[in-house]
């Protein structure tokens, strides 16, 4: 079925249960330095691939609708560790609409689908440079690292509880609970 964004975030509005196997895919900018060691060689060192790197990503068998508060306790007690009571945590940047869309809390207009992925979840990672696909080898050096390590909110858990969010601009393809969603812009 082929929706725009706006119907995206209708339908995930309507899931708030927990789903496994949901396939996805994405395609966002590389987040990169526009110069390279700025700090040290000012603007000597331009970087010529800024702005211009997209990368593609095929997901399969990844879940949403989960509930992270008893999935993090149930872990808690798995592994035998009684959790720190008001320890200094992050607050969220988002605020649940569902279990599986979020919102900005500073910019209520944008909305993300909210996941878990392990490492087996991607199919297939594609670079993009000028409609060509490129070797991630050639800009490495100038990307910027934007994952969140959540293992240091969990209290030393061995097998952390890891979740993620995605703009609902990046989603291009999206399959739940047994149907199929073509997001066009």
């Amino acid at each position: 079925m082929i929706i725009n964004k706006h119907e995206l975030k209708e339908v995930l509005s309507g899931i708030d249960t927990f789903v496994n196997n949901v396939g996805l895919t994405t395609l966002k900018k590389v987040k990169m330095n526009k110069y390279l060691d700025f700090k040290t060689s000012g603007k000597s060192n331009p970087n010529p691939y800024y702005d211009l790197v997209s990368i593609e990503q095929r997901l399969s068998n990844i879940q949403t609708g989960f509930d992270y508060v008893k999935q993090l306790e149930g872990k808690y007690k798995t592994e035998g560790i009684v959790p720190i009571v008001n320890e200094d945590k992050k607050e969220s940047p988002y605020e649940l609409v569902t279990k599986t869309l979020v919102v900005l809390k500073s910019d209520p207009t944008k909305f993300y689908f909210r996941y878990q992925d392990h490492n087996s979840s991607y199919l297939d990672t594609k670079y993009i440079f000028e409609g060509n696909s490129i070797d991630k080898v050639l800009f490495t050096q100038y990307l910027i690292d934007t994952k969140t390590d959540y293992s240091k909110y969990q209290n030393g858990l061995d097998n952390t509880l890891n979740y993620k969010v995605m703009s609902l601009d990046h989603i291009k393809r999206i399959k739940i609970l047994k149907q199929e969603y073509i997001i066009i812009d």
